[in-house]
């Protein structure tokens, strides 16, 4: 029996000792069948981001996404089409591809050696019986839509509306030349965190200037918090940034979108000075895109369940963050460039991943201590800041897993 099917008053009653304005009680954040519940009504009902496509520049490479219990094979196939497959061969189960990334021409199953092309059909299968249909035994398969170059996976039948999501990333990322960029550097931390825990630091910046010197350095915003003085004169630098920047013709502002409830975006300045995200200020790639002048914005964007976009004007970060366990997160950073930059003449990698690295490190420790606390058997929600927005990601989120409005996902059938 699907863990969505259990008694739904069980559920209704957990989800009614949420309080607006504070933290969920703590079986949200440790309990098994909670986290069984969070994959079916949401991980595998909602688009999830998977990687580049420079990730997989040629025909036949492929890498893996890993969430939960579940493998997909994410491949471009011959004629350039990326594809998502659930690596589960049709045979037995067994696991097709056990690397995380690599170059095939055709898919084959390590046990009995099923062969499948990179489209998902059966190619071939020893010694069976007369009769067998092998076009009814291909690699299942889940939808896949490629967004800038940004590959987007939803395990569900029927995928929610992508679209206004999709128009934001076209409106304000576009201009950043993502379509023709190439992966620079990409890495990966185990967070021993609940998903959720880390959802909710990357939500908020009230921890940020006791947690984040890096960023506070760089992000004028960040002091700004404790400082009615320096919130002022970042207002003042906004309100010029802006001017100035449209008069260049570069995209500014933020979504107005009233389905904002489930993504937010913005392009906003960094500080005084400062051209990118970098240690002085200073550029750290050549520029991207269809920018004419470095302009000093950032632009990012969030969408849940938990899936955060970065440009500069000279590189990108991309942070994907996947459930594997209760109390286990994996967060993958990856840095895009220019795809005819070279490493060591036209940027140096440790500028690139200085300011994001040392964000993602200090935000694990916090986020792991966190999690520490809420272990403890004497936890209580408490009450959240003016800083701490998180009421409208809570209501989202328990209206998910609310078994009398969510839809549990289904994987489609192969094709």
């Amino acid at each position: 029996m699907s863990i969505a099917e259990e008694d739904p008053q069980i559920w209704q009653e957990l989800i009614a000792t949420y309080r607006p304005g504070h933290s969920l009680v703590g079986d949200f954040y440790t309990a098994p069948k909670v986290f069984e519940r969070d994959i079916e009504c949401i991980f595998l009902r909602h688009w999830l981001f998977a990687g580049h496509a420079s990730r997989i520049p040629r025909p036949g490479d492929y890498f893996l996404y890993q969430i939960a219990r579940e493998s997909v094979i994410v491949v471009r196939s011959k004629g350039g089409t990326i594809h998502a497959l659930l690596n589960v061969c049709a045979h037995r189960g067994s696991r097709i591809c056990r690397e995380s990334d690599g170059h095939a021409t055709t898919l084959v199953c390590p046990y009995h050696s099923w062969c499948y092309e990179l489209t998902g059909g059966l190619l071939s299968a020893r010694n069976m019986p007369d009769g067998f249909n092998k076009s009814s035994c291909g690699l299942s398969k889940i939808h896949v839509r490629i967004d800038e170059d940004l590959i987007h996976l939803c395990f569900a039948e029927k995928p929610p509306d992508f679209t206004p999501v999709a128009a934001d990333i076209a409106k304000f990322f576009r201009q950043h030349g993502w379509t023709r960029a190439k992966t620079a550097a990409r890495e990966t931390v185990i967070i021993r965190a609940n998903w959720k825990l880390v959802a909710e630091n990357f939500l908020e910046c009230y921890h940020c200037p006791g947690t984040h010197p890096e960023l506070a350095k760089v992000m004028s915003y960040v002091r700004a918090f404790d400082s009615a003085r320096l919130a002022e004169e970042r207002r003042q630098f906004a309100t010029r940034w802006e001017a100035e920047t449209r008069k260049l013709g570069h995209v500014t502002g933020a979504n107005k979108r009233d389905e904002g409830v489930c993504h937010s975006v913005s392009r906003i300045p960094i500080r005084e000075g400062y051209v990118t995200q970098s240690r002085d200020g200073k550029a750290v790639a050549p520029l991207m895109g269809e920018l004419k002048s470095y302009d000093g914005g950032v632009t990012s964007i969030q969408f849940f369940p938990n899936n955060w976009y970065v440009a500069n004007n000279d590189y990108g970060m991309l942070a994907r963050f996947t459930p594997l366990a209760v109390q286990e997160t994996e967060a993958e950073i990856t840095w895009i460039v220019h795809r005819d930059a070279l490493e060591g003449i036209d940027y140096k990698l440790e500028e690139i991943v200085w300011l994001w690295r040392s964000t993602m490190a200090e935000d694990r420790e916090i986020t792991e201590n966190n999690q520490a606390g809420v272990n403890s058997r004497f936890y209580l929600p408490g009450p959240h800041s003016s800083d701490e927005h998180f009421d409208r990601f809570y209501r989202w989120y328990l209206e998910q897993i609310n078994p009398t409005l969510s839809d549990i996902a289904q994987v489609p059938a192969s094709e």
